[in-house]
């Protein structure tokens, strides 16, 4: 069973919102409760980008739990099955022309294997091309364009990191900032209980994980925030403290400036 994945969706589902724009197709499809789709394949490479919802992925022994937030990749041709949630889901799906993945695959590797990406920059470029794709005008194929290049360049750089094993205590540091990016963390503190130098922690983790400390941990925060404006109507300054920043000022400033829009802007986009 081939074909795009909007087609196939579109059967089951009825809602299905695709656009061609700058060579890439976005489309957003909508999976009612417990939705269960038998093996299948796609003959094209996608990016799924998870709105809202939860289903689960299987691709002969292995299963991937997709959350609100998560980012799928999905090579083409690749058997799988799905199976969606009780309340359904809403996806948007990202299938860049095989052109595009053919320039960037002279890079390096992308798209090769199925993957989950949570908590990642990826997911936050995605996010950022669905609300271009929602309000297209006059530069969003520029817009789409950039954002897509950049999207291919993280998968290279994960691609480069993926192929050197991580030392069992840049997992344990890693793993550290996930479970406690709301607190205060310092690089000196995170390189003592690790047990290693603070220069040879931050070039480690960029060599690892393409991306500083910092930055990872800027983007840990930034992506629990949009989760919280993607699922409810809390208070920006309730979510700027409870994802780790120090007012909803710096929040506002640091979520423009990586997202692109204000946070205000970003929800009214999830509407």
């Amino acid at each position: 069973m081939g074909g795009s994945i909007g087609e196939l969706h579109a059967e089951h589902t009825g809602v299905v919102e695709k656009r061609l724009i700058s060579d890439v197709a976005l489309s957003v499809t909508r999976m009612p409760s417990q939705l269960e789709l038998p093996r299948h394949r796609h003959s094209s490479a996608f990016l799924a980008h998870v709105l809202s919802g939860e289903s689960t992925e299987t691709l002969g022994s292995e299963t991937f739990h997709c959350t609100a937030g998560a980012v799928f990749l999905m090579p083409a041709e690749e058997p799988h099955s799905d199976r969606v949630a009780e309340g359904g889901a809403a996806v948007f799906v990202i299938e860049p022309s095989p052109g595009w993945i053919e320039d960037v695959r002279q890079h390096g590797v992308i798209l090769e294997r199925p993957e989950l990406l949570a908590r990642d920059r990826v997911s936050a470029l995605a996010a950022q091309l669905y609300r271009e794709s929602r309000r297209p005008d006059a530069a969003s194929p520029l817009c789409i364009q950039a954002l897509l290049y950049e999207i291919g360049a993280c998968l290279v750089r994960r691609g480069e990191a993926a192929s050197a094993h991580d030392p069992a205590w840049l997992s344990r540091i890693r793993a550290r900032i996930d479970d406690t990016y709301r607190e205060k963390l310092c690089l000196a503190d995170l390189a003592l209980e690790a047990g290693v130098h603070s220069v040879h922690l931050a070039r480690t983790f960029r060599q690892h994980y393409g991306t500083t400390v910092g930055q990872y941990l800027r983007w840990r925060r930034i992506d629990a925030a949009a989760q919280a404006l993607r699922g409810n109507n809390t208070s920006l300054v309730d979510i700027a403290l409870d994802a780790g920043f120090a007012s909803q000022a710096h929040f506002c400033t640091v979520f423009r400036r990586n997202m692109g829009c204000s946070p205000s802007q970003y929800r009214r986009a999830f509407r």
